[in-house]
């Protein structure tokens, strides 16, 4: 009799251990869920032009009033509806309303940029404009509190910086950090923050950051005049004030610093803290790891490459993959959603039809322009650069002007000339030009490009109505 109550016991202390085992796993562990979801990548604006979205790479991707919404590389926007992963085509339509090319989610608004100029989502689903003026890099806000707006500034192998505006005082604040800061999470009077570099050497951080109060401040207000002043500092321009990097160490500890080689980021689900890894250039899987308890999980046959930028919505997150084309990661209480688009990759047709392209992009080889469009041609000696007309026919009315000296294509200047009269294009922006346009059963394509690996916009649009167009996109 005994011996059986002995066997009962161990049964039940054995059962007891096992339930606690799959509990204490319960709590602890992330399924993931890889989705793949097919969207249409042209949109038509106003029954004035067509627009190709290249949505091989992603600009952004938030949450916003339940639902996900990412942008293409160049712009234009999808939404999902978390609840099935299946596209919202009525929201879809509603946000694509006009050339949107950035988009943030910011206090549980949805913010746009369009020409130079921000725009929120009004409660009746109207793209409404934003007055408010913030010296920050708006659309890059990493964190933001009552306190305190934190956003980066990275400048590739040769470190990072990051930025801090204080609302209380309305200055700006910043500090010399190696990687760049890709999540920042507030815990009791310090934040946490990581960091991850890809030039070069994959390397990743995570250290916390203290005592704000006692940063020197940068650029005091938040004029226009303060503004351009943090112009400079954000691409360390000659004359600007440097930030010194062995002062920031004096409120940075360091938490983790991780082997080369190693990506990662932090996230929050409820209370815990987490930080998600993966290590590059082998076949380990993703693993997390609990900061509370310091256990790890793997994931298994997981493996999500170059971790980027986590921004945290209510409980739910989106942590963003570079170089993985148009994936990106949405956390969802224990489930890690591994999602990607597909589509018909229609914003490349303009490779197929390379023959009918008339290029403004040009080569010079020593005096020799090679461009099918060129009108007038000259050397400017005294400014010593190459002072270049090309020119493009719409129709017998209608023509593109494009001036350019040189290289410059920062400073291009191209005109629709309509009856005589010039109009200046908004679709324009410091890092993209007007590269080339051909024409396609009848309708006339401009393709804008990009001259650096920074502020990707517009890429490929097709011209279904030109006089409503330069109505509408001219000035």
């Amino acid at each position: 009799m005994k011996t059986i109550k002995l066997c009962f016991l161990l049964l039940f202390v054995l059962f007891a251990v096992q339930q606690k085992l799959f509990a204490e796993i319960s709590e602890n562990s992330f399924s993931v869920k890889k989705v793949e979801i097919k969207i249409s990548d042209v949109i038509t604006i106003d029954s004035t032009a067509k627009w190709y979205l290249n949505f091989e790479r992603l600009k952004n991707s938030v949450v916003y009033s339940n639902k996900i919404i990412s942008m293409g590389l160049y712009g234009g926007m999808i939404c999902i509806n978390p609840k099935n992963m299946a596209v919202d085509l009525v929201f879809t339509k509603k946000i694509n309303t006009d050339f949107y090319t950035n988009i943030i989610c910011r206090q549980d608004t949805l913010f746009a940029e369009k020409f130079g100029e921000v725009f929120y989502l009004n409660p009746d689903t109207v793209w409404t404009k934003y007055n408010l003026k913030l010296p920050v890099k708006f659309f890059e806000i990493l964190y933001e509190d009552d306190h305190y707006i934190f956003y980066p500034s990275g400048f590739g192998e040769w470190g990072s910086d990051l930025f801090i505006y204080d609302k209380y005082l309305q200055c700006t604040k910043g500090l010399r950090v190696s990687d760049c800061p890709q999540a920042v999470i507030k815990q009791k009077d310090k934040y946490l923050i990581s960091g991850g570099s890809w030039s070069g050497v994959v390397s990743s951080e995570l250290y916390s950051l203290k005592d704000l109060d006692k940063l020197k401040v940068l650029v005091e207000g938040n004029s226009t005049a303060s503004l351009e002043k943090l112009k400079k500092l954000w691409v360390r321009s000659v004359g600007s004030e440097k930030l010194d990097y062995s002062y920031s160490q004096n409120f940075i500890q360091s938490l983790k610093l991780f082997d080369s080689g190693i990506s990662s980021t932090i996230f929050k689900q409820d209370s815990t803290l987490y930080l998600l890894k993966q290590k590059l250039y082998s076949t380990q899987c993703a693993s997390v790891i609990n900061l509370n308890s310091d256990k790890q999980i793997k994931l298994d046959s997981t493996n999500f490459k170059y971790l980027n930028t986590a921004h945290q919505f209510g409980k739910n997150t989106i942590i963003s993959c570079t170089n993985i084309k148009s994936s990106f990661l949405f956390i969802n209480s224990d489930t890690i959603y591994n999602i990607s688009y597909s589509t018909n990759k229609s914003w490349e047709r303009e490779k197929e039809f390379r023959s009918n392209i008339n290029h403004f992009f040009f080569s010079i080889r020593g005096d020799t322009i090679k461009s099918n469009l060129i009108t007038k041609y000259n050397y400017d000696n005294s400014n010593n650069r190459h002072v270049i007309s090309l020119n493009y026919d719409f129709n017998k009315n209608t023509k593109i002007i494009y001036l350019i000296n040189g290289y410059d294509y920062s400073n291009a200047e191209f005109h629709i000339i309509q009856n005589g009269i010039k109009h200046n294009l908004k679709i324009k922006s410091k890092y993209n030009f007007l590269g080339y346009c051909f024409k396609y059963h009848g309708s006339d394509f401009l393709y804008f490009q990009n001259s650096g690996n920074v502020e990707h916009k517009y890429g490929l649009i097709e011209i279904l109505d030109i006089n409503r167009f330069i109505r509408n996109y001219c000035y």
